[in-house]
């Protein structure tokens, strides 16, 4: 297994110097797009950079849903069955937890 392991880092390795050895010729070669005045590839470079913001591209937060997932991970450790979506329902409402809480409040 570890030789297996040794094997798996080195071919890792040998790819990752190769792709490191191509950056700069890709680098040459977008340039020269760019000043081809090629759309796609200027697309793509502002893209990557924060001068250009895509408009479509909102950060759009969700609200929370409480889904059952944890209700049958804890029936499962409690039964050593996975449940049913019923089950899980039924026993998701007899679950307590505590709030989750990212920061303190402080008390002057």
């Amino acid at each position: 297994m570890q030789r297996r392991v040794v094997c798996v880092d080195l071919l890792v390795h040998g790819y990752r110097d190769a792709m490191l050895r191509m950056v700069p010729d890709a680098l040459i070669g977008a340039c020269e797009l760019v000043k081809r005045l090629h759309p796609q590839t200027i697309n793509n470079a502002l893209c990557g950079t924060p001068v250009l913001i895509d408009c479509h591209q909102v950060e759009k937060i969700e609200p929370p849903r409480r889904t059952d997932a944890s209700a049958k991970v804890e029936f499962f450790a409690k039964y050593g069955r996975w449940p049913s979506q019923a089950e899980a329902k039924a026993f998701d409402k007899t679950v307590t937890r505590k709030p989750i809480v990212k920061g303190e409040i402080e008390v002057c």
